[in-house]
């Protein structure tokens, strides 16, 4: 059963316990544990703490940690992004209790060791090359550079700064991990069989107990978002680029919790293959395209079109959007949205046979909106969900087409023509 309990004002327990399932995991989020939080000379070392966390404990040393991890089929991994950090372990649910009890361990009173900072970081600064090498890496950030302004969430590289993780030490993480555990909510999600909710519940006070009380606490949703440079069309040119072109479109949209259930049925009528109205058009009528990515992005208060195209394409493609959303009674299809709400039905109870993607659904909302919206009541709002809110987002954008943002990149110079 899927449970959320606040246990501290910065403690947030999601539980979904299944019995009788072998598999359990474990998901460790600290919402302000991210890059973006580094200080001068940090650059780039929260991803190495990130690896270091994992790297021991207390009574077990690196080796020691890697074989019984090896013998009891216990997976650890952990990622680092611009705003947060993430632990997370699976296994058997034989092992569930030492599996919380390292969780605990790593994520609240870690062991961090010379030995391992010292692998760990030969690691990271192979990984820092490797990606730097990477021409689509580069050219994200190249793009994002011309398109947001000085501060936006988008503009930090998590991989940092070579010389600052070469100089990195112990004192150095210690430090980084003490302003995570100040400024975070802590977000754990257990998914599985083998534990009890209240066994769950007292050993997590008893760990949280002894994390110094502060005044730091930064937002659950703390974001310091996006904001656009003042644009209508920006051509990038760049060596890295295809001699295609990879065209951005953003349409602005207010994005929140409220407006989710309405979301998902203009994007999937309009938007998703294979049969969205846009996307069938542009793709399987017009041949113009060779895909179409959708997303509402929150940090920006967009709707972003992500497509690649050949250039000659481009000004007709975006006639074509402006087309599609001028005229909802001629795109909107009532029996399509009706199929719509009887495959979330099917959907919900699908989810059912996989414990972790419902309980992920509750946390992803938890941590964008602040809210423990689950997927059985989203499901019901999908329900309630009429033509007149659809057409309301419709208009929103319909309303906001003369401030369409465009980007586009190619290695072709021709795309500084193009005028909109």
């Amino acid at each position: 059963m899927l449970n959320y309990t606040q246990i501290a004002p910065n403690f947030h327990l999601v539980t979904n316990l299944v019995p009788d399932r072998y598999k359990v995991e474990f998901n460790l989020q600290y919402t302000s544990g991210g890059g973006i939080f580094e200080t001068q000379g940090q650059s780039g070392v929260s991803h190495l703490l990130e690896h270091c966390i994992l790297g021991r404990t207390k009574d077990k040393d690196f080796y020691q940690l890697k074989d019984y991890l090896f013998e009891k089929s216990i997976y650890n991994n952990a990622a680092t992004g611009v705003l947060s950090m993430f632990l997370t372990l699976s296994g058997h649910r034989n092992d569930a209790n030492e599996m919380l009890d390292l969780m605990l361990e790593f994520g609240f009173n870690p062991t961090l060791a010379q030995d391992v900072l010292d692998r760990e970081k030969e690691i990271v600064l192979r990984e820092i090359s490797e990606r730097r090498g990477d021409p689509g890496y580069r050219l994200f950030y190249e793009m994002v550079g011309k398109v947001l302004e000085p501060g936006s969430r988008y503009l930090h590289e998590v991989l940092g700064d070579v010389k600052d993780v070469k100089a990195s030490t112990l004192d150095t993480f210690y430090d980084l991990h003490r302003g995570m555990l100040e400024r975070s909510h802590f977000i754990l999600s257990i998914s599985g069989g083998g534990l009890e909710s209240q066994a769950i519940i007292d050993k997590v006070q008893k760990v949280i107990s002894k994390v110094p009380k502060t005044d730091k606490t930064l937002d659950l949703t703390y974001d310091p978002g996006n904001t656009f440079k003042d644009f209508k069309y920006v051509p990038i040119v760049s060596k890295l680029a295809h001699d295609h072109a990879e065209v951005s479109i953003y349409l602005p949209i207010t994005v929140n919790l409220e407006n989710r259930p309405a979301r998902f049925f203009l994007q999937s009528l309009l938007l998703k293959m294979p049969d969205g109205e846009l996307y069938n058009r542009l793709r399987n009528e017009l041949g113009w395209i060779y895909s179409l990515q959708s997303t509402f992005d929150k940090s920006t208060s967009t709707l972003n079109l992500e497509l690649s195209c050949e250039i000659k394409y481009i000004s007709k493609i975006v006639d074509e959007v402006k087309k599609v959303f001028s005229d909802f009674e001629k795109v909107y299809s009532p029996k399509k949205a009706e199929i719509l709400r009887q495959m979330t039905v099917k959907r919900q109870e699908m989810a059912q046979d996989e414990p972790q993607i419902i309980t992920d659904f509750l946390v992803d909302n938890l941590s964008e909106f602040g809210v423990p919206l689950t997927y059985s009541k989203y499901v019901e709002k999908l329900a309630l969900v009429t033509t007149e809110d659809i057409k309301a987002l419709f208009d929103e954008i319909k309303n906001g087409l003369d401030k369409m943002r465009i980007v586009v990149t190619s290695n072709k110079k021709e795309v500084e023509k193009l005028v909109f």
